[in-house]
């Protein structure tokens, strides 16, 4: 039995699942924050600048605490994305909880890679190619998305910004 003690399986899996989610929510900030925030695209630029040091951030603190506290680590990622996500969801019409929700998302999302790691290398009773395989599943789930919006464009569920 992995460290940690029970089944693991349904947690690692809804971990590499979630994992290919992550990114989703920064994918669309540029319109959002354009056409529901009310940002210049100029200033989206310097909003994904704050955005990506919100990630160096969040990844030295989580990279530093992840093998000790895994669980908790992505416990406390997914909490503070859902609650952010779903502020944004209903006041995304609001500068300052637009940029706070980018801020925090930077903060927890991609920055629970380290510990999602670290979690994969403990249940798979680590071998050489584990982190490989962790990595492929999160570019595949970031293709999978990618593709379904592509559908969902082509499809003329959703338009594409030209």
């Amino acid at each position: 039995m992995p460290p940690g003690g029970g089944n693991h399986g349904y947690t690692d899996g809804c971990f590499y699942f979630t994992a290919g989610l992550l990114p989703s929510p920064t994918c669309g900030r540029g319109r959002a924050l354009t056409e529901l925030a009310g940002f210049s695209a100029g200033a989206v630029s310097a909003l994904l600048v704050v955005y990506g040091i919100a990630n160096v951030v969040g990844n030295a603190i989580v990279g530093r605490f992840a093998d000790r506290y895994t669980r908790p680590i992505l416990l406390g990622g997914l909490i503070v994305l859902a609650i952010t996500l779903a502020v944004f969801a209903g006041f995304a019409d609001n500068k300052v909880v637009s940029v706070a929700g980018l801020i925090l998302i930077g903060l927890a999302g991609v920055p629970m890679n380290p510990a999602m790691a670290a979690r994969a290398m403990r249940a798979a009773h680590p071998g050489p190619l584990v982190n490989t395989v962790h990595t492929s599943v999160i570019n595949i789930g970031l293709a999978v998305g990618f593709w379904m919006g592509g559908l969902g464009i082509g499809a003329g569920y959703v338009r594409a910004k030209t």
